[in-house]
């Protein structure tokens, strides 16, 4: 079949396209793209057939400033919020109708290297919960039903800054909810979140 290629078009950078590169991705279903670009803007794309080329729907420039690299983007729904990190330390939540912020969270020292998100129920109530990996060595748990916050939890362990973050709500597979990372020090390291500490170190 055809290989589409991702390609960000000429107005959807506020700077040069040549000076841009794609930083981060995700894919959450239903034909719905976000890709985010070193020069500080993430896109929406449809790809609704492998064989049509990606349609481009939108750009948000400058989510974290002018200039700010957005090092990490994900969502778990085409419906659900879009959640963005970046060099400036803040993660930001965006409505991905309105493309407006609905939330800025903030408490790493330094940038924020990457994101992940997860569906949680919580007294009978769906709510986003985020995971953030941070140069400054920690990972840090969030919930965003106020527009900011501090974290719900800090996880420290690692020695090396934490380059990547996943999470999983738990089901059928496994019970408890858990945060897994990976950092500098040659370590991934599982976090169980129904105990909010480390489980397991992978070396």
């Amino acid at each position: 079949g055809k290989t589409s290629v991702f390609e960000m078009p000429p107005e959807s950078c506020c700077c040069k396209t040549t000076d841009s590169s794609l930083s981060s991705l995700c894919f959450p279903g239903k034909s719905t793209v976000y890709a985010a670009t070193s020069s500080g803007s993430f896109s929406r794309y449809s790809v609704r057939h492998a064989a049509v080329e990606p349609v481009h729907e939108y750009t948000v420039s400058d989510p974290h400033g002018r200039a700010g690299e957005v090092t990490g983007i994900a969502s778990v729904g085409p419906e659900s919020i879009v959640v963005t990190s970046g060099k400036d330390g803040i993660i930001r939540c965006w409505d991905p109708e309105t493309r407006q912020s609905v939330a800025r969270l903030s408490g790493h020292k330094y940038e924020v290297r990457a994101v992940a998100v997860a569906e949680s129920t919580a007294e009978g109530e769906t709510v986003n919960i985020i995971a953030s990996a941070g140069r400054d060595k920690t990972v840090r748990l969030w919930d965003v039903r106020v527009s900011e916050s501090n974290p719900i939890h800090v996880f420290s362990g690692h020695s090396g800054w934490v380059h990547d973050v996943a999470i999983s709500a738990g089901g059928a597979s496994r019970a408890d909810p858990v945060v897994i990372s990976c950092a500098g020090d040659k370590t991934v390291r599982v976090w169980n979140l129904a105990m909010m500490k480390e489980e397991m170190v992978l070396s």
